[in-house]
Order: C-alpha cells, then structure tokens, then sequence
C-alpha cells in the first residue's frame, strides 16, 4: 500500500486541477463571445426554423440564386421581415408583393442583405451597404430610417445567430430610397398599376421607349399621364396581349421606333368620357356602348361596340374596340377589324384616372 504523505496529495490535488482547467478551456470553445452555445444553423435554416418567417422564405425558395446565399459560406447581416412587414406592405400598395414588377421585387429584397455579419450593438448609429447598392442606416436608438413608408423601423429580436452570418427581424420591408422615392410618385396614380405592376412590364418598358422621344421633342411624356393629376381613362394591354404578338418582349419593343410607340400609346389615353351629365370624365361601363366614341391624346377616335349577339365574348366581356377607322357598324363583315376588346372593366382606379385591361393594341390610323 502507498504510504500517504503531504507531498502526493499535492501532487495528485495539481493533476486534477489541470483535468479541470482542460475541461472550462474545451468547452469555451464551443460557445461564442456571449457565452451561447455556438450557432449550427446557416441563414437559409434559421430563418426557416422561425414561424413568423413564412413570407420572405417562399421568395427565397422561389430565387435560387438568392437561397444560395443563404445557404452558402460568405458571412451576411439579413434584415428579415417577418410575415406582419408584408401585409403592412399590402396594405400601403393595396395589392401583395406579389404583383409588383420582377425587377422591382429582386431589388427589394437584395436591400435586405449585406456583407459581413453585424451584431445589433455594431449597426446602431452606423450603415451598411446593401447587395442592392444602397445602404441600410441605423438610428442611434437601434431602428432603421431607410425603411420607405416607415422612417422607424424596429428590430422586433435582434442577434440571432447563424453559422454564416447574423439575421435581425424586422416589422417593416425595406425599400431602397431610389426605388420609394419612385413608388411614392405613383401612390394611388395609374402609374401604380402600370408602372409598378408585374402584369404590364412590356406596356411599362413600352412607356419608356415613348417618353425618349417626348423629351428629344419637347412633348408631354407617356409618364407624365400616368402619374400627372389630370384624369384619363387608360386602356392598358397587358404582358398577355404582347405576348400574342412575340413570346419575346424585346422584339416586341423593337417593332416600333420611339416615336411610333409614342403615337400608339397616346391612341390608349382618354381625356374626356364626353359625358356631360355624369360627374367625372373617365369613361364608365356604361358609357361603352354600341357607336360610342372617344377621342384619344393621338388625336384619333376609338370607336365601341358592345353586342355580344353579333360578336360573342372572346378574350374578355364581349366589348370591342376599333382603333383606326376601319371597322363600319352596319357591316358585319368589318367586324375582323376590331383592334382589342375590352377583358378587365375597372381594374384599377385612382386618383387620376382608371384602367380598363384590354386584349389588343390599339395603333391610331397610319
């Protein structure tokens, strides 16, 4: 038997405090700065692992380029709106996200993302530059001012950690600056439906082939219609109806040169319904009837004929437009030259104006 003695108790008291040092040390390394255990989710997972998160994470699943992001090795801060920021959204636009144009949309979100993984401590009282090229700032309390609608943007729960970055929720989807300043212009105008819709991209780029030309020449631009405070009546082809033509929208766009596109997209623009006894000047389905004429911003006349008998609903409720001149009522044999008819009565109304969706193209006379 070993004989007990001060000097190996000692020795053995040393062994054991070195065994217990080893310990702290290994499992220190498994947690972060805070103490909490280290993160084993990347962004992608940990936004999906939150409930709140359905929203963002369906236009993550539908980008894969985007997904990728989240999924990959580059460390991000992720501003992620949680399902409340979009119909908050919704409720300003009075429509989803989901109609707003593509372009629109890929831009958005990319405002939501930055390089580099930053706590909630560092952002306060700083900015960051976002993958949309524009920078998200942080107020000295810790709430974003570049939120668009909302110029005080809480981070609802801050910090939450992931393996490839920090993701922060947020009440409020963030607009770049360049892209609300735009949305607040067209708030409520046509331009809203035209301009920020994903229904009407080609009738949008269209618009701005147009306006090209108004401004070599010194004349109203398309634009200036669809967010101006003068009311119009617009007859609005959509993506659709383009598509009839060519599947391809940049040949579409160029079929026509800027001042062809100028004329045919005035040839859409009513200025006065002609009716004297209602209250307004936008033209009212009632006021479609068989004969009924109005004069468009080209000059030209557009010329209705509301008869589904004669001429049975095609692409839309059986209301049909010629543009051109070509059509004569008492003869049915003319009827092949309607130029569009009329699919969505009321589609959009605001406060200059309102919007008829239509099949068709309505060119003026050449």
């Amino acid at each position: 038997m070993e004989k007990f003695n001060l000097t190996t108790l000692m020795k053995r008291l040393t062994a054991l405090a070195m065994v217990a040092v080893m310990f702290v040390v290994t499992g220190c390394g498994d947690d972060d700065d805070g103490g909490e255990p280290a993160p084993t989710l990347n962004l992608y997972e940990t936004m999906s692992a939150e409930s709140d998160l359905t929203q963002i994470k369906a236009y993550v699943d539908a980008d894969a380029d985007l997904k990728a992001m989240l999924e990959g090795s580059t460390e991000y801060t992720f501003f992620a709106p949680n399902d409340a920021a979009f119909a908050k959204l919704e409720t300003l636009l009075g429509t989803g996200l989901e109609t707003v144009a593509p372009q629109i949309v890929s831009q958005v979100l990319m405002f939501h993302f930055a390089q580099g993984a930053k706590t909630q401590a560092e952002l306060t009282g700083s900015s960051v530059v976002t993958e949309q090229g524009e920078s998200v700032v942080v107020d000295a309390n810790g709430n974003i001012t570049t939120g668009g609608s909302d110029d005080e943007v809480l981070i609802t729960k801050g910090d939450i950690r992931a393996t490839n970055g920090i993701m922060h929720k947020v009440e409020t989807i963030l607009i770049p600056p360049t892209i609300y300043a735009s949305i607040g212009v067209n708030l409520g105008k046509l331009s809203q439906a035209v301009l920020l819709s994903a229904n009407f991209t080609t009738l949008a780029s269209a618009v701005a082939k147009a306006d090209t030309y108004a401004a070599d020449n010194s004349l109203p631009t398309i634009t200036s219609y669809l967010t101006g405070d003068t009311e119009y009546t617009l007859f609005a082809p959509t993506n659709q109806t383009f598509e009839a033509i060519n599947s391809d929208p940049a040949v579409v766009l160029a079929a026509y040169t800027a001042q062809q596109w100028y004329g045919i997209l005035s040839n859409h623009f009513v200025a006065d319904d002609g009716n004297g006894a209602d209250d307004n000047v936008t033209v009212d389905e009632a006021e479609l009837t068989t004969g009924a004429t109005f004069t468009t911003k080209a000059g030209a006349t557009l010329q209705i004929f509301n008869n589904t008998a004669a001429i049975p609903a095609d692409n839309g409720v059986g209301i049909y437009i010629d543009s051109n001149g070509d059509v004569d009522l008492g003869d049915s044999g003319t009827y092949t030259n309607f130029d569009a008819e009329v699919a969505l009565l009321d589609a959009f109304e605001g406060a200059n104006g309102k919007l008829h969706v239509i099949a068709g193209v309505l060119a003026p006379p050449m």
